[in-house]
């Protein structure tokens, strides 16, 4: 059993929800905590592109960082290309 306090815990990746899913459907968890009286001091994003591009790639972490409002140095960005027949977009 998971410990709640993992991220798999709250999106399991076994969950066909969240395969494909945008960043946003993820942040929005920011808004949950907080109404706990919680926040976020981390934030790990990971990247999967057909084209890796390092401007996109530090646009959407700079976007993501604000929407979360969270300090730059507290965030961790990865990237890595995706195999077109994996890459889930849902219609």
């Amino acid at each position: 059993m998971r410990s709640p306090t993992a991220i798999g815990y709250h999106f399991s990746p076994n969950d066909p929800r969240w395969r494909g899913a945008s960043s946003d459907q993820f942040l929005k968890s920011r808004e949950r905590v907080q109404k706990r009286g919680g926040r976020m001091a981390h934030l790990d994003l990971t990247i999967v592109s057909r084209r890796l591009a390092s401007a996109r790639i530090a646009t959407h972490a700079q976007t993501d960082r604000r929407r979360c409002d969270i300090a730059v140095e507290r965030v961790a960005v990865k990237a890595t290309h995706a195999v077109s027949s994996s890459l889930h977009r849902p219609s």
